[in-house]
């Protein structure tokens, strides 16, 4: 609890004392109470310890504390869910776009727009940045290359002749939920690579 609780509030005070990118989290509040539990856990220990006889159930307090602790954390911890439900979403919409003009889009404007506008989880001095697309024309591959410092942004490779689409995108990966590098997504696609969902104009996309 006290670790967890610490490095909460050591996420939040890097948060707010740097220019850096953060995932969206209530690192302060939850880092308070995390302390605080940790510390009254604590208090427990050592006020049972002392008086002994019948202060001796204090000590089932923390035990409950640490077990209800082990199962919390592991479901609580800061994690960016919605940057690969995003690229998913788009998927759908480019498969609309490609049963609609039989290929991908060629071009950005021609992008589905519920992306261009969407919202990321990710904020800096406290607001919301969009969902960024880089359009990467004439592609051959996946791009894979280099993520770049910012997270939330979605590599759109398209092929020359508009039928395959490869999508990619950048997101902050635990622990680094504030102030640290980007990473690409990962779990994408079950087929080939998992950081990449690839798209085709005829089969159907996989």
């Amino acid at each position: 609890m006290l670790i967890f609780g610490g490095w909460l509030l050591a996420l939040w005070i890097t948060i707010q004392i740097s220019n850096s990118v953060y995932l969206e989290y209530p690192y302060l509040k939850f880092g308070i109470v995390f302390l605080s539990l940790g510390a009254v856990a604590i208090f427990c220990l050592w006020f049972a310890a002392r008086r002994r006889g019948f202060w001796s159930a204090l000590f089932v307090i923390p035990v409950f504390a640490g077990l209800w602790t082990m199962v919390v954390i592991p479901n609580i911890i800061p994690y960016d869910t919605e940057t690969g439900y995003r690229i998913r979403r788009m998927a759908d919409e480019l498969a609309s776009f490609r049963s609609a003009h039989g290929g991908f889009p060629d071009q950005e404007t021609a992008l589905p727009p519920a992306t261009l506008k969407a919202r990321s989880p990710y904020y800096r001095k406290r607001q919301q940045l969009p969902f960024r697309v880089a359009f990467l024309p004439n592609a051959t591959r996946p791009f894979l290359d280099n993520p770049g410092a910012d997270p939330g942004v979605i590599f759109y490779a398209v092929s020359a002749d508009h039928q395959e689409v490869w999508l990619t995108g950048t997101e902050l990966r635990f622990p680094y939920t504030g102030g640290g590098s980007a990473h690409f997504v990962s779990y994408l696609s079950n087929d080939g690579d998992t950081r990449v969902l690839h798209l085709h104009a005829a089969p159907v996309s996989k």
